[in-house]
Order: C-alpha cells, then structure tokens, then sequence
C-alpha cells in the first residue's frame, strides 16, 4: 500500500523538515513537483487595486468573525485541494518535439543521460508523469533513433507497437501499421499491435508487417545511415520507402494500380529527390510522374 506523504508534507510546509529530509520521505520526483508548486505560488500577484471606502464603512462598528474548527477544516482542505490540482496539471502536462522536413533533432530526454535523434518529419512527447524512478515512457510517430542509459524500464508507445528496453540504442520505425527496429547495441523487447513479441539482440532487426513478425534481419553498421546523409533499406516493403520519401521531401506517393507488395533493397539521399526517385523506382521497372508534391505510378 502506498505511504501516505500528508504528513511529510505539512511539516516541510511549516518548516520542519528541510527539502532533504523530505526528499528521503516522499521521493525526489514527488519532492520536485511540490517545490513546482510552491514556485506557482510564490509567482502569484494579488490585485492591488485601490479600494473605494465609504466614510459609513469606516465608522461602523468592527465585525469580529470567529472562526470554529470546521472553518480551519476548511482552509486547509482548500489548501490541499489547490495543491493536489496544481500537481495533476503538472503531471499531465506534455512535451513534444517534432523534426522539419529533410532535417534531424536531437533531443536529451528527462532523465538527462538518454538522447533521442528524431527523422525528418518524425515527433515524439512525453507527459511529466511518464518519467519516474520507477518508468520512462515516451510516443513515437515517424522513425527515431534512441540512446538509452541504464535506469528504469524505457517504453517507445507507437500506433504500431511498442519497445521496451533497460539501457541501448536502437531505432523505431513506425509507417502504416507496421513497425521496424533496428538494435544496435543490448537488446530490446519489441511487441506488435497483436500483443506477439520479439526479443532482438545487438546488431539484429525485425519487421512487424503484415500482422506478423519477419525473419530476423543482420545489420551491417553500427549506426543508422540517415543521421548523416542517405537513408538505406534492407528488404523494406515499398510502404515504409513511400513513407521515408514523404518524410524526407514532402512528396505523396500515388500508387494508382501499381503493385506495390514487392520489397526494396538500396541506399537514397536525403537531399535530391530526382536521385531518390530514380535509384527505387528504376531497378523496380515502375514509371513515375512528378507533379508538384505528387508522384503519380504507372505500370
């Protein structure tokens, strides 16, 4: 059962305890979140309008208001409340980062170690109560690759699946209901939207694709290719490419009645979309049409 932390903090309130004698009590996330409060308060400015008195309401008779146990009672549930509810925005008070188009972002997560580097239009957020002694737990949409220090459990949440490490790198890709990750470096927990789970090892990847977990892929580098200048794909099916080509250049893929269950084995950069077009759509045999933000496919 959790420790009631009241009367912790009553005293600290009063002066009786320190912040270190609290913090050993209740915690140093929790001890943070009440000093946020605190800092809110102290912030306040009251109205300093004037006051207009009536010369009657200076004369008459002063009216003593006592104040019984309940009225105490009262005051300090107000107090309390006010605190509990500041407590709650601040827990659910949420942080997102999102990289532009053909760039990259490096974020330090809240732990202050861990590191994240979002791909071109990629976006990851996180709410304050998502990071804890005992929890980090962060949103993915788009592909990132994370650096994580040993700590607490670190979950990835996509719309695809999850992740779920203790300390390593990898990368998380995330397009059309499926998932790819790549580990680099420990080993990481990966489970698809049907609950089915994979464990991948440093220097492994995996597809979630199709509702169903791939074959275990080898990687040949010991960091992803598209932090630099290029983006490769290993057998990676032509929705996760159309996907990287709109993240990368802002263009929309018109399939038309192309098919498009084929894979796609091959290196692009990241700053030339005429090249891009060419190194996929040629070894293919696909025709392509560029219209503005669109490219049309033609059989």
């Amino acid at each position: 059962m959790a420790e009631n932390h009241d009367d912790h903090i009553a005293r600290w309130l009063s002066g009786e305890i320190n912040d270190e004698e609290l913090k050993e009590k209740i915690g140093n996330q929790n001890l943070l979140k009440y000093q946020q409060i605190i800092q809110e308060i102290d912030r306040w400015t009251p109205d300093n309008q004037p006051l207009d008195l009536k010369s009657e309401d200076i004369t008459a008779p002063a009216k003593v208001v006592r104040f019984n146990r309940w009225s105490y009672i009262s005051i300090a549930a107000t107090v309390v409340i006010t605190m509990f509810v500041g407590l709650w925005l601040i827990n659910n008070r949420e942080t997102s980062h999102y990289a532009d188009l053909g760039t990259t972002k490096e974020i330090i997560l809240p732990d202050g170690v861990s590191k994240v580097v979002l791909a071109s239009n990629a976006e990851v957020s996180w709410k304050e109560s998502d990071w804890s002694e005992e929890h980090r737990n962060i949103k993915l949409t788009g592909k990132a690759y994370f650096e994580v220090n040993p700590g607490s459990p670190f979950t990835v949440n996509t719309n695809s699946g999850s992740v779920q490490v203790l300390g390593t790198s990898f990368v998380v890709d995330e397009f059309s209901e499926s998932l790819s990750v790549k580990c680099y470096e420990g080993k990481v927990r990966a489970t698809g939207t049907n609950k089915k789970q994979r464990i991948i090892n440093g220097g492994e990847a995996y597809l979630f694709h199709g509702e169903s977990w791939e074959e275990k892929q080898l990687l040949n580098s010991s960091m992803p290719s598209w932090i630099s200048d290029e983006t490769s794909f290993e057998n990676a099916p032509l929705k996760q490419v159309f996907r990287s080509l709109k993240d990368l250049y802002g263009v929309e893929i018109m399939e038309g009645s192309v098919n498009i269950s084929r894979r796609f084995t091959g290196t692009i950069p990241n700053d030339n979309l005429e090249i891009a077009l060419q190194l996929v759509f040629k070894p293919l045999k696909i025709d392509y049409e560029v219209k503005g933000q669109k490219v049309y496919l033609k059989d």
